[in-house]
């Protein structure tokens, strides 16, 4: 075949988007006038943005910086404010003489005290403390004679060093401020003790509240732990920016740095506003710097400028939310994003019709250019007003309406080929398929696949990769898998592959088919790609190929039986006569046989001698090909009977029947029924010999259309290995065989029981299965079919339905009273009023039909007599050529038989017996039909 691009019959073709030129060059007016113009505002927005962003920051800063300054001088001032009040000669006089008490001196004291605070209306309760701590003089009386010792201003100023502290709380005042204290010494130098004033914290305060630049700018103070010492916000004083180290913790709670103001949230420990960024960079600066950060109080974004004090750990901090400084700027944004969108909406418009413009030419020819593969006839007149002008696309045009009226020409011819390729190739009773061998699934298959195997072309390219495996019986599937698929690898172009597989029909069956395929294509480096083959249906030819191997298996073990048979039947009898003789003699031994040895030994030669006759029986039946002597029984009494034969043996055995009531008699041989249930139950006997509680299960149950008898004990069980053979002539697992010691010695087997009762169960069209489990149990459950006596009300109706046929005249031949009878019934009564005359064997049938003039005759095969029905049937095709005669028989020999007498007679069929009602009564109606045709 080559290397080809094409398949056989073309798919599905694939889908191409496209994109017109007038699409296109709208797309290219936009892209250059809204890109240029959006990248030109992006960028003007980004650098206005970042210009406004850092002048904000700049101005932040520089508001921080100046502030910080601000205080920085005003706490200078009141420090040399507190270093004056510590010079006073009054003050150092009443400190010197402190012990002494003098009244005038104190009186004196507190005028200066009160001086100062005239002088200077921003400071409260100025006061004087001791060596020790305590306070000696206070304008805020309750202060006088408490210990202060604690404190950080009296701590650092005892040692002679001024000192300015944090905004405190005072404990007895409850008012916010900042100590200034200052050492008060002697004309010598000695340190007397110390003066404290008492800045008010509304002093810094304001300079800190008067700090508003915009809508939503603040700023506040905070000290060298990070926690807000001054802020607008009065709620939010002495809560730290993040959180604080356990450290500062500590010295806070033991030095009551703070405390709670009236008609505040203000807490005595610090807590945290939770951020801790900004507090970071805040407190690691040593001048002034900006930081962006994102605050949880209004969850948005803050640009902080700050600054730190030159005197004081404080630092100035100027907060803006960004979105305060970027408000204009966004309003900007705004109209550009609107001015770009009034552009684009211009520019479409324009777009638009330049597009339509342009390219209306073009897409009359693309219109045009589609037609090649339209069935729609093309009319060059339909694009005059393109072709009639003198520039290159009317030229363009002239030549493209010549050649799609070309290809339309060819297209049509092709497309008829196409149809008489596809018509002769469904045609095909055969499957021909391409399949690819990498992707593993079909390409193409004609209808030939709804014929072989029932699924269409679609549900067998739906299976995709699943369609070998799903499809093709397992063995075969294994050997496609090791064998076949690697022979496409290795095969030329022009080799074909031979094999065959089973591949599952839609209903299920498995079909046999015969393939031939060869390489259809394959990959750029030569590798095959797909496959193409054609399929042939053989299940016919392999079914019979199966049938006439087992006629041959057959008519060897007939022949094999039959020399058994004739040896049988010639040993047979005298072999039993000997076995009377010592069976007789024995029983009658036993009867005056008083030793127990003697005895003992008697009883192993009597049963011996009982042995020998089931040996005999087993062996004649086994070779003898006779056919089932129907009758209607009770399949329960039949099996009581079998329990009473064997009641001896199982005396010793819990035996449990359960029968269902209202089983239906069963039409069959009573003695091969009787011989099959005598074979089972002394097996189960035999598999009990070792068993310590030894039971015998008996069941009888209706199943559908079937009777069912199970028989089941807890013995020895049968090997798994072993289960697939124990219908085999002379197989046995007893006596020499019995390997594991599961029977007791005495016990021996003939290795014919179960081959005969497999043989009678599928005479009776039966089957018969085992389940065992070794060392546990062993059940058998045999099925054979019901065969009413008369007709099902839902028979009559099917019959009464379709077509049937009424008051004729029918010679039945048929030696079983069982069978006559209810075939008799049949035809007689309602609904057909036939009318019947019984022969009982050849010569009688051939007698009436010399007398009579019949319509149909049912014939049994095997007739007592010299005659058999095979006599009578070519007695009558001398008289009748056209009368239908209906067969009923099981007889192997028969049914090869009649295959060639069907292939020479059309008015013949058969029936294996035994055979349903409505099967009977349905084949008579069959053969009535075509005898009228």
């Amino acid at each position: 075949m080559g290397k080809k691009n094409e398949h056989i019959m073309p798919g599905k073709k694939k889908q191409i988007v496209r994109i017109s030129i007038g699409r296109k060059l709208i797309i290219a007016f936009l892209l250059l006038s809204i890109v240029p113009m959006s990248t030109v505002a992006y960028y003007n927005l980004t650098q206005s943005r970042n210009e406004v962003t850092r002048l904000a920051k700049s101005e932040l800063e520089d508001l921080s910086y100046h502030t910080a300054r601000f205080i920085d001088q005003l706490l200078v001032e009141n420090q040399r404010n507190a270093a004056n009040l510590a010079g006073n000669p009054t003050i150092v006089q009443f400190m010197s003489e402190s012990g002494k008490n003098s009244l005038p001196l104190k009186e004196k004291t507190y005028q200066v005290l009160q001086n100062f605070v005239d002088n200077h209306p921003d400071y409260n309760a100025p006061g004087l403390f001791d060596a020790n701590g305590i306070v000696l003089a206070s304008l805020t009386d309750i202060l006088v004679g408490k210990n202060r010792s604690f404190r950080d201003y009296f701590q650092i100023s005892i040692t002679g060093q001024p000192y300015i502290s944090d905004i405190l709380v005072g404990r007895s005042t409850r008012q916010p401020g900042v100590f200034l204290s200052h050492p008060v010494k002697s004309s010598q130098g000695k340190i007397l003790g110390i003066n404290i004033a008492w800045l008010k914290a509304d002093t810094i305060w304001k300079i800190i509240d008067d700090i508003h630049v915009g809508k939503k700018k603040f700023a506040y103070l905070i000290d060298q732990d990070g926690v807000i010492i001054a802020h607008p916000n009065r709620d939010l004083l002495y809560h730290s920016l993040g959180k604080i180290s356990p450290e500062s913790v500590s010295t806070i709670s033991s030095t009551l740095r703070f405390g709670t103001i009236p008609n505040t949230k203000t807490p005595l420990i610090p807590e945290s506003l939770g951020m801790d960024q900004l507090a970071y960079k805040v407190l690691s600066i040593r001048e002034s710097d900006t930081f962006r950060y994102y605050s949880p109080l209004d969850y948005k974004y803050h640009i902080a400028g700050y600054s730190r004090l030159k005197k004081q750990t404080w630092t100035v901090v100027v907060d803006l939310p960004e979105s305060e400084f970027l408000a204009s700027l966004n309003r900007i944004k705004t109209l550009a994003y609107i001015s770009i969108g009034l552009v684009t909406i211009i520019t479409v418009m324009i777009s638009i019709l330049l597009a339509n413009t342009i390219t209306f030419p073009v897409r009359r020819l693309t219109e045009t250019a589609a037609k090649v593969t339209s069935t729609t006839p093309f009319n060059p007149s339909s694009i005059a007003d393109v072709t009639s002008g003198n520039d290159e696309i009317a030229y363009l045009g002239q030549v493209l309406s010549e050649m799609v009226l070309s290809l339309q020409a060819s297209e049509e011819n092709l497309r008829e080929k196409k149809q008489f390729i596809e018509s002769i190739v469904n045609l095909s009773p055969d499957i021909l398929y391409i399949y690819d061998i990498i992707d593993k699934k079909n390409v193409y298959s004609n209808n030939g696949i709804r014929k072989i195997l029932g699924f269409s072309s679609k549900e067998i390219q739906e299976m995709g990769n699943t369609l070998i495996p799903q499809l093709m019986h397992p063995d075969d599937f294994k050997f496609y898998v090791n064998h076949t698929y690697p022979r496409y690898f290795k095969t030329a172009d022009n080799d074909s592959i031979f094999h065959q597989v089973r591949m599952k029909h839609k209903n299920g069956s498995w079909h046999w088919l015969d393939c031939i395929e060869m390489i259809y294509l394959r990959e750029p480096d030569g590798s095959p790609k797909q496959i193409f083959g054609v399929i042939h249906d053989i299940t016919a030819q392999k079914q019979a190929e199966n049938e006439k191997l087992k006629a041959e298996q057959y008519a060897a073990n007939q022949e094999k039986q039959a020399i058994v048979g004739q040896i049988a039947g010639k040993m047979a009898h005298d072999f039993n006569n000997i076995l009377g003789i010592i069976m007789g003699n024995t029983e009658l031994s036993l009867l005056y046989c008083n030793d127990p040895e003697i005895t003992k030994i008697l009883e192993l030669i009597f049963d011996q001698t009982i042995r020998g006759k089931n040996l005999t029986k087993n062996l004649v039946a086994f070779a003898k090909d006779q056919e089932p002597k129907y009758e209607f029984f009770n399949i329960s009494e039949k099996i009581d009977l079998v329990l009473k034969l064997l009641k001896k043996d199982l005396e010793q055995i819990k035996l449990i029947k359960e029968y269902e009531q209202g089983i239906p008699d069963l039409l069959a041989d009573p003695g091969m029924i009787e011989h099959t249930l005598i074979n089972m139950i002394q097996n189960s006997i035999h598999a009990l010999s070792n068993s310590g509680h030894p039971e015998i299960m008996i069941r009888t149950y209706c199943l559908a259309d079937t009777i069912c008898i199970e028989i089941e004990d807890n013995g020895c069980g049968i090997p798994e290995e072993h289960i697939k053979n124990i219908y085999e002539q002379s197989f046995t697992l007893k006596g020499k065989q019995d390997k594991t010691s599961s029977y007791k010695k005495i016990i021996k087997g003939t290795g014919y029981g179960m081959s005969n009762v497999k043989k009678y169960i599928e005479q009776h069209k039966g089957t018969i299965r085992v389940e065992s489990e070794v060392g546990l149990s062993t059940k058998f459950t045999i099925s054979l079919p019901i065969i009413n006596k008369e007709l099902t009300t839902e028979e009559k109706k099917e019959i009464l339905i379709s077509k049937s046929y009424f008051s004729k005249y029918i010679l039945l031949v048929e030696d079983e009273p069982g069978i006559s009878d209810v075939q008799y019934k049949l035809l007689s009564k309602e609904p057909f009023n036939n009318k019947v005359d019984i022969a009982p064997n050849g010569q009688v049938a051939i007698d009436l039909f010399e007398r009579n003039t019949y319509d149909f005759v049912s014939l049994d095969y095997i007739l007592p007599g010299e005659i058999n029905g095979l006599g009578v049937y070519r007695h009558i095709r001398k008289k009748n050529q056209n009368i239908p005669i209906l067969f009923l028989s099981g007889n192997i020999e028969f049914l090869e038989s009649i295959k060639e007498l069907k292939q020479n007679d059309a008015h013949i069929d058969h029936l294996s017996k035994p055979c349903r009602n409505i099967d009977y009564i349905n084949g008579i109606n069959k053969l009535m039909a075509m005898a009228l045709v």
